[in-house]
């Protein structure tokens, strides 16, 4: 059975390949689950063959070795997001097939806003265009070994909040297009520069999940590794040490020695002390390289750019206080607006948690 997560990084891939084969005029045939065949316009043939297998699974490429290995860190995926970095870092597309109809939209906000003692008046509705930012960063785990993963993340330009469901938004070529169709005033946004600085938090949060599983599996190793040295060097030193000891023992007890003979005695003992420092620095090496090989390094690089936008509705909403007709004071207005998002989500530029009572919170005449 493949893992769970093998499968999803397979059709991740899967999913990019072949849109950026099909968006250049290529054809994709999957010949098995983690098998492609492909056929590019003979004008790529400088940079890639005209015909050509992908495999998506490591365990394919023996039995095919004819096929190139897509994977997190391959060569085939580093060619194929230069190539697409190539075909234009920032683009620009319009969401279409928006109902923008204001049929029954105090019905709807009647059902989605409960105001206690009040009820809603629309005054108007004015269609503004909304702008989105995905941003699609390319990260980096470098240790002895290079993994490599792609993590786009979506920004409301009007409030700077993360767009979770803008993924889903632009998944399907049909519902956008590169021409806008319906021309309305813009809605106010933050800068690219803020969207950015947002985007690159969310990335570093989603980072830590992973970060953290890799330091845990290279301190295990490293533990691992640096006990196995430690016992060699021991060894080594506690060899010498003997050596040492010895020799020390035969120059006390030697009765007879010339002057000569402890000139040498002394030499040998210089000489084993000079490789026990030579072992310990050689220690401190192995060691040192062994963090070095096995030290996570990350790497975070944008790579691309993906300004969407569409139309929404911003109601001016009055909230009338519900008063018995017995009453001669007028009712208490409170005036706010609410965006609606064709979409199905709701946005309050000023939300209000209003308790309509006796002591207004503001007075319109």
């Amino acid at each position: 059975m493949i893992p769970s997560h093998q499968s999803k990084t397979s059709n991740r891939l899967r999913e990019f390949a072949t849109t950026l084969f099909e968006s250049v005029g290529g054809i994709v045939d999957p010949l098995e689950a983690d098998l492609l065949a492909v056929l590019l316009p003979k004008e790529l043939g400088g940079r890639f063959r005209s015909e050509f297998w992908v495999a998506l699974d490591p365990e394919i490429v023996p039995e095919v070795p004819e096929a190139e290995l897509l994977n997190y860190g391959s060569a085939l995926l580093d060619d194929l997001v230069a190539f697409a970095a190539e075909q234009g870092a920032v683009s620009r597309i319009y969401l279409t097939g928006m109902n923008l109809e204001a049929f029954n939209l105090e019905h709807h906000l009647n059902r989605s806003l409960r105001f206690e003692g009040g009820e809603i008046q629309i005054n108007r509705i004015k269609l503004k265009l909304f702008k989105y930012l995905l941003l699609t960063f390319k990260i980096r785990y470098t240790t002895d070994e290079r993994e490599e993963a792609l993590i786009p993340v979506g920004i409301n330009l009007s409030n700077g909040q993360i767009a979770r469901r803008l993924m889903g938004m632009v998944n399907d070529p049909g519902r956008y297009s590169e021409e806008n169709h319906l021309i309305c005033p813009q809605a106010p946004s933050i800068s690219v520069y803020q969207a950015y600085r947002i985007a690159r938090g969310e990335v570093e949060r989603k980072m830590i999940a992973a970060i953290n599983h890799h330091q845990a599996e290279m301190e295990k190793i490293i533990e691992q590794e640096s006990e196995g040295i430690l016992r060699f060097y021991q060894d080594n030193d506690s060899q010498l040490r003997q050596r040492i000891d010895k020799e020390q023992v035969k120059r006390e007890m030697a009765v007879d020695w010339t002057g000569e003979a402890h000139r040498k005695s002394e030499a040998r003992i210089d000489a084993l002390l000079s490789k026990r420092r030579v072992n310990e620095m050689e220690r401190q090496r192995r060691l040192q390289e062994l963090l070095d090989k096995y030290t996570l390094r990350t790497s975070v690089r944008l790579i691309n750019l993906l300004q969407v936008a569409y139309p929404k509705m911003v109601a001016t909403v009055m909230v009338v206080e519900n008063r018995s007709g017995a009453s001669a004071a007028d009712p208490l207005q409170v005036a706010t607006t609410i965006i609606w998002d064709p979409i199905g989500i709701v946005d309050f530029t000023s939300w209000i948690g209003l308790l309509l009572t006796s002591r207004p919170i503001e007075q319109i005449s």
